[in-house]
């Protein structure tokens, strides 16, 4: 007859929310930080077992469509792990905000930088900026709120072009 004694331990394992796979209702976006509470599952069973386990988890938000402010608990998904190694809590709280957003768009001048002045370019004096914008900011936002610009410098020859830089943007 033969026992194989092990020591008793217990191991915290980091839980994190899968991002890719949250499911936003259109033009939401998620506006906070995402939270997982506890932050880790506790697992309890033989040491020799409890080393071979992963750092982390990844749970998933099952609900579709989302938006308003999440904040639910979520089921931790069985990991197939050796039944002698026991899941101590088995859900967490995961929360996060989300707003709103609206595509925009507004015509913009833009500022040569470094051309010659003693020869004439040809180029488009004004560029369209498309942003997103949530309902708070929304009115906050005119042309004066942007500055771009295209600097003679940059232009590449192979095709005569210069790529516009956004050098001033709202704060939001």
């Amino acid at each position: 007859l033969f026992f194989d004694f092990d020591k008793l331990a217990e191991k915290k394992i980091r839980v994190f929310v899968d991002t890719v796979g949250l499911d936003l209702s259109s033009s939401y976006k998620i506006t906070t930080p995402i939270v997982a509470t506890p932050d880790s599952v506790l697992f309890k069973g033989p040491l020799t077992l409890l080393r071979d386990l992963p750092d982390s988890i990844l749970v998933k938000v099952s609900k579709s469509g989302i938006q308003e402010n999440f904040n639910e608990k979520i089921k931790v998904p069985d990991q197939g792990f050796d039944y002698r190694i026991e899941m101590m809590n088995k859900d967490v709280r995961v929360r996060f905000g989300v707003e709103r957003f609206e595509k925009e768009s507004i015509e913009i001048p833009l500022w040569p930088i470094n051309f010659p002045e003693n020869k004439s370019y040809d180029y488009d004096r004004k560029v369209i900026v498309t942003y997103f914008v949530n309902e708070e900011n929304k009115n906050k936002i005119d042309a004066s709120k942007f500055q771009a610009s295209i600097n003679f410098k940059k232009l590449d020859k192979k095709d005569s072009s210069i790529k516009p830089t956004l050098v001033k943007k709202p704060s939001f």
